[in-house]
């Protein structure tokens, strides 16, 4: 949760960063904002891999529903 959280944190910083620096000197506005946005995907991204150690059993949910797989 915490990951989702924080990418929701990125892309709105990738929305306010321009504005705030087109309002200064600052012309590296669009590029922060880049930055932010892949930031957010590549957390996003990892944050829905998951792994079972050897010896525990995984159960497979989709929207807290448990998957007959």
């Amino acid at each position: 949760m915490f990951a989702v959280i924080l990418a929701i944190a990125l892309v709105i910083a990738a929305i306010v960063v321009p504005l705030m620096t087109s309002r200064m000197e600052f012309r590296g506005g669009g590029i922060a904002a880049l930055v932010c946005v892949l930031f957010a995907v590549i957390v996003l991204s990892v944050s829905c891999i998951s792994t079972v150690p050897t010896g525990h059993t995984g159960i497979l949910t989709t929207f807290g529903r448990v998957e007959d797989k």
